[in-house]
This record gives C-alpha cells, structure tokens and sequence, in this order.
C-alpha cells in the first residue's frame, strides 16, 4: 500500500510539474505576445508623435505666414484707404471752384456738382469708417462682427 501511495504521489508530482511546464510555457508565450504588442503600438505612437510634430510645427509657420500677411494687409488697407481720401478731399473743392465761378444755382450742372460732391463726401465718410473700426476690434481684442448681406444691403440703401 506504501508503494500505492508513493506511486501515486509521484504520477500526482509528475502531472502537476507537467501542468506548470505547460502553464509556465503559455505565460512564456503571452509575455512575448504582450512584449511585440507593445513594441509594435509603441512603434506606431512615435510616429504618430512624428507626424503630429511635423504637422503641428506647419501649423504654427502658416499662423506665422497669416499673422505677417494680416498685419501687411492692414498696412496696404491703411495706405490705400489714405491715398484714396485725397482725391475724395479735392473732388468738393473743385467742385466749389466751379460752382463759385461760372454757374448759378438753379443750374442742371449745378445740381450734378451737389451730387458730385455729396457722393465723394459720402466715400470719404465710409472710408474713415471703415479705418476707425477696423483697427477698434484690433486693438480691443473683441472679436470684429460678422459682416452679413443684410448689412451690405443696409449700407447700399442709405448711400443711394
């Protein structure tokens, strides 16, 4: 009975060394599984890394390129807008000039000059507008109102 015992302890020995083999194997094989799993994720977060560097330093050249090319806009709009003014001042002084020497006031060309007149003063009005409010939102930092048809609509109907 005592080599019953031994005997069977031994085969309960040798299936339980056998099943921890097997187990140690499978863990063995999960772990390099795991390890390539991570290795392979790891490989693709750097270069979603890489490629979200890249895209963000292009990001911030092209909101470099906008923000030098709005501040030279700004600066063409401010020339252009004063280079405009000038000749919009000398339209009511000619005008003047014609209306003092050679007609009268009940004159057709008379009242084309008040037209004349009143249209470049009405310019001059918008173009000062336009550079005072501009810049009020610039250097605010308010968020400038968007400019929508109904607006445009308004403005053509009061400078008709």
């Amino acid at each position: 009975m005592n080599w019953f015992r031994s005997t069977w302890a031994s085969l309960e020995r040798a299936r339980t060394q056998k099943a921890l083999n097997q187990s140690e194997e499978r863990l063995q094989q999960l772990s390099a599984y795991l390890e390539s799993q991570v290795q392979q994720r790891t490989g693709e977060l750097a270069a979603a890394n890489h490629k979200l560097a890249i895209n963000n330093q292009a990001l911030a050249e092209a909101n470099d390129l906008l923000v030098r090319s709005n501040a030279n806009l700004q600066t063409f709009a401010y020339i252009a807008s004063h280079d405009l003014q000038e000749p919009l001042r000398k339209i009511p002084q000619f005008g003047d000039l014609l209306k003092t020497r050679s007609m009268d006031s009940t004159s057709e060309a008379f009242v084309y000059l008040e037209r004349m007149q009143t249209a470049a003063s009405r310019m001059s009005t918008l173009i000062r507008d336009l550079l005072n409010y501009f810049p009020y939102f610039h250097l605010t930092g308010r968020e400038c109102p968007l400019f929508t048809p109904d607006h445009c609509r308004h403005i053509v109907s009061v400078y008709r």
